[in-house]
């Protein structure tokens, strides 16, 4: 045997696989391995298919991703892959099984795209007023449940408020929305878009907890434990809490409890007492939200030039913005492709690293990385040369990112 490279492998492709591999942690490694070819398809390849075209829609990168993104929601809501702590292999096994029997049943891999590797929390912007109504919910929230040590608050698949570590509170963004939320209610989020007022969306208190109790009212049930795990700060080792997630009015409230605290908030009584609270504090906020949201997708407070689709990311706190994936206009996935391809060729590179590339007729590819920050965009405009896609670059950067258009961009 002989190595090939210095670098890790992270996934090698045959003409009828792909194979995936991601060191989880030492001593830990996670395989994902993919059919490119159906077992149905008897018929051999396509007319001009061959394996060399057909590996080369297959985007390793994507996938990649995929697999590093499922390991770290099962170590959020499993804990880390400590031998210390499974002594025994069986357990582990077994809730890996469990894990992942689920996860890959929830996750709907034909719809998965190259956005998965621009991962990023998605934050709502919003003004002085708004956010200090948010911080006073949340303090008031520590202030009356004790137990309570960390939060997270979302609305819709965007964060409103939170103080956890950020690579965790991605995971369990993630697994809010694309989980507990498994179809993101399409029809709802277009409701949102439309001009309802925002009052409609706090009427009433109409709040749920997942993995709550059934029944509100009823005082003898006990409500089993539901644990999350996140890395303490000082030592570095991962911490169980107690995990609540509470929904009213298009808001996810996520509470971290201490574990101590776990017997009396297993108790209906808890639940409730938490409900009569959480309700009125979260329907208070709801217009106000609604209002910043139904601001941020409409077309006149975003860049106005249809040519140009990008995203932009802030590794300093794993912050995106971006219109790739805009509903109104699509963008081809061939040149989606290709700005992986970018993505993976800047980020391999050190700092101030700019990249142009035309890939299609009229079409421009653009990548650049500085002192923590990314930029990529798609340029697709008639006759566009080099100049012309330059011009339409710094347009953006002038108008989306002024204050960080010349330190940064």
């Amino acid at each position: 045997m002989r190595s090939f490279s210095d670098t890790d492998c992270r996934s090698f492709l045959t003409s009828q696989q792909l194979h995936v591999i991601f060191q989880a942690e030492p001593d830990f490694w996670m395989a994902m391995t993919l059919n490119l070819v159906h077992p149905s398809d008897t018929a051999g390849p396509r007319v001009g298919e061959n394996d060399r075209t057909r590996n080369e829609t297959i985007q390793e990168e994507v996938y990649c991703s995929i697999l590093e993104k499922a390991y770290k929601m099962f170590k959020i809501l499993n804990g880390p892959l400590s031998l210390a702590e499974y002594p025994d292999t069986k357990p582990l096994k077994q809730k890996l099984q469990s894990f992942f029997a689920d996860y890959l049943q929830k996750t709907p891999f034909g719809k998965l795209d190259v956005l998965q590797c621009f991962d990023a929390l998605s934050w709502l912007p919003m003004n002085r007023k708004v956010f200090l109504s948010v911080q006073n919910v949340v303090n008031s929230i520590s202030v009356n449940f004790r137990e309570v040590r960390y939060s997270l608050m979302l609305y819709w698949d965007q964060v409103v408020w939170n103080d956890i570590d950020l690579p965790e509170a991605l995971s369990m963004a993630h697994y809010i929305t694309k989980f507990l939320y498994p179809d993101l209610m399409e029809k709802d989020i277009q409701a949102i878009h439309s001009s309802l007022p925002a009052q409609q969306f706090a009427q009433g208190h109409l709040g749920r907890f997942f993995f709550g109790p059934k029944n509100l009212q009823d005082s003898e049930e006990v409500v089993p434990p539901t644990f999350a795990y996140l890395t303490d700060p000082e030592s570095g080792l991962a911490v169980r809490y107690r995990l609540v997630v509470y929904s009213a009015a298009s808001i996810a409230v996520c509470l971290f409890l201490d574990e101590a605290s776990s017997a009396a908030s297993e108790s209906t009584k808890y639940y409730r007492n938490l409900d009569a609270y959480l309700g009125p504090a979260v329907a208070a906020i709801a217009p106000d939200l609604a209002e910043q949201y139904s601001k941020q997708h409409n077309p006149q407070w975003s860049y106005d030039s249809p040519n140009v689709r990008y995203i932009f990311l802030n590794e300093s706190n794993l912050s995106k913005k971006q219109t790739l994936a805009d509903r109104n206009q699509t963008v081809q996935v061939e040149l989606l492709k290709a700005l992986v391809d970018i993505k993976e060729d800047v980020t391999n590179r050190f700092d101030d690293t700019e990249i142009y590339e035309k890939v299609l007729h009229d079409c421009w590819i653009y990548g650049k990385r500085n002192f923590q920050h990314s930029l990529f965009a798609v340029v697709t405009q008639r006759n566009a040369d080099l100049v012309l896609t330059e011009e339409e670059i710094r347009k953006l950067c002038s108008k989306e990112f002024p204050s960080s258009n010349d330190a940064y961009l």
